[in-house]
């Protein structure tokens, strides 16, 4: 999901929610975090890694491994909407934003904390998005307990192909991993924005990380911030 600042008529409802990842950004920088936050943060839960089910995989496109093949990294059956985080330093919560591109068909909660450090601009911000469903198509088939990480990567391919996103991705996906957890990692602009995407799936849900600036200047403040904020996310 992409977001632009909110015309001065209207102003986005903001509501806390979600997940992020990283791909290669600098080590986290000790800083201010605030208090958790997020749906979860009213209780306590403990980390969890991706579920087993016998090794069972699902048949797809693009050569996905097969029911009853052994796969290295799997989605897991795990409650996304309920992963927290805390703001990191130099950045607050927001209603300023508005979704511009949307990488599913419904999307529920939108949180956006801006970026008031050093050189931030408008546009610079964290955001997060919680999406309840998945449409994986032809990508998923077979009834398998477990989803391949590469039914992922597809997926996110497929969101640079929609008629009238404005999205356009830099460079190639990475796999990486946020709590335990397999998620795709894909840089991409967008209205003269750029931004570094990260994508965290369960079997059944989306949880979307970006940070995106639009000056060198404030880059390297906004990615220790997004470092921050990487660090302190709990997936249940």
């Amino acid at each position: 999901m992409s977001i632009g600042p909110a015309p001065a008529r209207y102003r986005a409802l903001a509501v806390g929610l979600s997940a992020g990842l990283l791909t290669v950004l600098a080590a986290c920088t000790p800083g201010g975090p605030q208090a958790p936050t997020g749906p979860g943060a009213e209780t306590t839960t403990s980390p969890a890694g991706t579920e087993e089910s016998g090794g069972e995989t699902p048949s797809g496109a693009g050569g996905l491994l097969e029911c009853g093949q052994e796969v290295k990294d799997s989605l897991g059956d795990v409650d996304l909407e309920s992963v927290t985080w805390s703001t990191p330093a130099d950045f607050y919560e927001s209603d300023d934003f508005v979704s511009v591109n949307d990488y599913e068909e419904q999307n529920v909660e939108l949180w956006v904390a801006s970026y008031e450090g050093p050189e931030a601009t408008a546009a610079s911000a964290i955001a997060v998005t919680f999406y309840p469903e998945v449409a994986w198509g032809d990508l998923v088939v077979g009834g398998c307990a477990q989803i391949p990480i590469e039914a992922a990567l597809a997926r996110v391919a497929e969101y640079w192909e929609v008629p009238g996103t404005t999205d356009v991705p830099v460079g190639e996906s990475e796999i990486v991993r946020i709590g335990g957890q397999p998620a795709i990692a894909h840089d991409f602009t967008f209205e003269g924005t750029q931004a570094h995407g990260w994508w965290l799936y369960s079997n059944t849900q989306l949880l979307h990380l970006q940070c995106q600036w639009v000056s060198e200047a404030e880059r390297p403040g906004l990615e220790a911030g997004c470092d921050q904020f990487l660090e302190s996310v709990v997936i249940p």
